[in-house]
């Protein structure tokens, strides 16, 4: 069931090269039209991801080089404008969100096992705060570090994109939640269920923690390295933004991990049970329109926040 648009045009934010936030603009081009399996989502909210200022600073290009323009982005929420062929699970109207690729624009092409349905509680702008970030934490949880209940886990960045998920997610786990946090974030965090939360700012952690059966890893550098210290005898580190040394984890007798792959099956059935009965909330930082891409892009860049940044785009 597509939908002909007749050359119909779309605003959408493209990547001209690797740079400043300068080198996001404004264009307008044909809306993209979906084939086999295929759906086109008409967004109403776009998820920013650190992912996507570093890929626009070039973090990336030794790895995974880009080919300019591309539209960037990778969630979003909105409704079905059209599907393709062999699309069996939507139709348009329907409103979902999930993984769209290009996402800063108005209209974005997925596949339909990369939706989902919105629950009715949630507004776009929170349902596209949710992909990335919930999928992050339950697999590094559950799928890699296979957190149980009582056990203890520390969560650096308590108030970040995935660490906010993290925490609900070990909370209704029944773990021993620890965060790191800034000092104007710690009341939130709590709210979240952290049982206890450091301020990084005035506290060294390694200090006032041990025996931690999970670390999570949002930051990196000095922070992951002191880590291995504070987690017991086999103890597991996952890291979501770069690779542990396997020899620290070989000295203090410790798994370490950098997290790649998506979620398992059976993880996607359960945390869509937790996002759609309220057990997982997503937090929005702060709302931008797309033609201020660059600033939403700044702020992520930034970081210290509390919550997910996002795009709204309108009817």
């Amino acid at each position: 069931m597509i939908k002909k648009r007749h050359n119909k045009l779309m605003s959408a934010i493209q990547l001209r090269n690797y740079g400043g936030p300068g080198q996001l603009v404004l264009v307008r081009i044909p809306v993209p039209e979906p084939i086999e399996n295929q759906v086109l989502v008409r967004n109403h909210a776009v998820g920013i991801n650190p992912y996507e200022w570093k890929l626009r600073e070039g973090l990336f290009k030794s790895l995974n080089p880009v080919v300019f323009p591309i539209i960037p982005g990778i969630e979003s929420a909105g409704t079905i404008e059209a599907i393709g062929p062999k699309v069996k699970k939507f139709l348009p109207g329907q409103e979902v969100y999930g993984f769209v690729s290009g996402s800063y624009a108005e209209y974005s092409i997925s596949t339909e096992d990369k939706l989902f349905f919105k629950p009715d509680h949630l507004s776009f702008e929170e349902a596209a705060a949710i992909p990335v970030g919930t999928q992050t934490a339950y697999s590094v949880l559950f799928d890699i570090a296979q957190l149980d209940k009582g056990e203890k886990i520390l969560i650096h960045g308590g108030a970040g994109t995935v660490g906010i998920y993290a925490i609900q997610l070990a909370e209704w786990k029944g773990a021993n939640v620890i965060a790191t946090a800034s000092k104007d974030n710690i009341g939130f965090v709590h709210s979240l269920g952290a049982d206890m939360v450091i301020d990084y700012q005035s506290v060294h952690f390694e200090n006032v923690v041990q025996n931690i059966d999970v670390v999570l890893d949002s930051i990196g550098g000095e922070v992951q390295n002191n880590s291995f210290k504070v987690l017991k005898q086999g103890g597991v580190l996952v890291s979501i933004v770069s690779e542990p040394s396997q020899e620290m984890a070989a000295n203090y007798g410790v798994r370490a991990l950098l997290r790649t792959g998506g979620i398992s099956t059976e993880g996607q059935k359960q945390l869509q049970l937790l996002i759609n009965s309220g057990v997982v909330k997503p937090v929005i930082r702060k709302a931008f329109s797309l033609p201020e891409a660059a600033n939403a892009q700044e702020l992520s860049q930034r970081g210290h926040g509390r919550g997910k940044i996002v795009l709204a785009i309108p009817e």
